[in-house]
């Protein structure tokens, strides 16, 4: 079984935020917009803390 994993997107007005996905690549959770990246990591520190999923993959626009 695959680990899950995180997708970071930011869109085309300069907003950021993450998707939670499964290993077969259903989304978990996703996250609210954040206004910084900073904002968005320190969202995803608290969904690697308690959960198994540590692998993050960064995607640029939506």
């Amino acid at each position: 079984m695959m680990a899950g994993w995180f997708k970071l997107s930011k869109s085309t007005n300069d907003q950021f935020r993450f998707v939670l996905k499964a290993g077969n690549h259903q989304i978990i959770s996703a996250s609210q917009m954040y206004a910084s990246v900073q904002s968005r990591d320190a969202g995803i520190a608290p969904v690697k803390t308690n959960g198994s999923s540590k692998t993050i993959k960064e995607q640029i626009g939506f």
